[in-house]
């Protein structure tokens, strides 16, 4: 009611005071209530201050977090730095049917993921970490390795219902350990 936009604590116990500033004395049942608003309040700004630091991390993580609903056939969720990988806008990506997202996979890593998950997969309702990485193309046509860690979950019949997780673009590392092998090599032919 007399709560201030920033939504601290502090804002909660102050329209609490101005409460009882205006109310008077209050017992019993009545101030009761004015301890239980005054907690709800609290919680809802601690809430609010944690979604706040939540959504700060995953706009600013170069980590891309994503929500696939797999009956809807799209993600729920990507974070903003889908863009930085793909070079797709998060709300582009947000649009696309699976058969579109399908098509930026290298064609033989994507039929290793389907393996992967086929393997794990349960004969009923559950969840299953999958770890995979895999090549996407990015908008200007270059492959980017990717390494994935996602949760399946599954329904009673063991379909994939929806799947969450992290990817994490590991282009230079592969570059680097090829490089590497490369010199390696090189160094034992001498």
């Amino acid at each position: 009611i007399f709560m201030e936009q920033s939504g601290t604590n502090s804002d909660a116990r102050k329209t609490l005071d101005r409460l009882r500033e205006l109310l008077g004395p209050v017992h019993g049942e009545a101030a009761a209530v004015l301890e239980e608003l005054a907690a709800q309040v609290e919680a809802g700004a601690e809430a609010r201050a944690v979604s706040e630091h939540f959504h700060e991390m995953l706009t600013h993580s170069s980590t891309v977090h994503y929500r696939l609903n797999v009956a809807e056939d799209r993600y729920d969720y990507v974070s903003p730095s889908i863009t930085e990988l793909t070079g797709i806008s998060r709300e582009r990506f947000l649009r696309m049917r699976m058969e579109e997202v399908v098509e930026l996979f290298h064609p033989q890593d994507f039929a290793g993921l389907m393996q992967a998950v086929e393997q794990v997969a349960p004969k009923g309702p559950g969840r299953v970490p999958v770890a995979h990485e895999y090549r996407v193309r990015d908008s200007q046509g270059r492959w980017r390795w990717c390494s994935d860690h996602a949760t399946y979950f599954f329904d009673d019949f063991g379909h994939v219902t929806a799947v969450v997780g992290t990817v994490v673009d590991i282009t230079r590392q592969r570059e680097a350990e090829a490089a590497l092998r490369e010199s390696e090599q090189r160094y034992r032919l001498l």
